[in-house]
């Protein structure tokens, strides 16, 4: 518990205390500044950027067709034993799913600025 230096009035933990301008809390009879009291501390206000579902399923796409890609590329070599073969069904993917992370982190960083 804690008393008004102004009005001697006790304030606990039940009382409700009065913020006015922001954080400045202040005696309920007589209006006086005061400094938190035990238990009424404020919270600080945390900000949470959200990225949108639409970016984080671009991102998504973009990590599939990477790893579509990689496989492909690996399937391509070993079944057909040439590297251009495996190269021209890999690299189209590749650069879709790099495009696609790209595209993505642009478009979140551009909505949370």
């Amino acid at each position: 518990m804690d008393r008004c230096e102004n009005c001697d009035a006790v304030i606990g933990k039940l009382e409700t205390a009065h913020i006015f301008q922001g954080n400045k809390i202040v005696c309920d009879p007589c209006y006086a500044k005061l400094a938190s009291p035990a238990g009424n501390k404020q919270k600080s206000i945390q900000e949470i950027e959200l990225t949108g579902k639409r970016w984080k399923a671009m991102k998504l796409i973009g990590v599939a067709s990477i790893i579509l890609g990689v496989v492909a590329g690996a399937a391509g070599r070993s079944l057909s034993g040439n590297p251009q073969v495996a190269n021209l069904v890999a690299i189209p993917f590749l650069l879709i799913g790099v495009g696609c992370i790209v595209v993505a982190r642009a478009g979140a960083w551009w909505n949370n600025r």
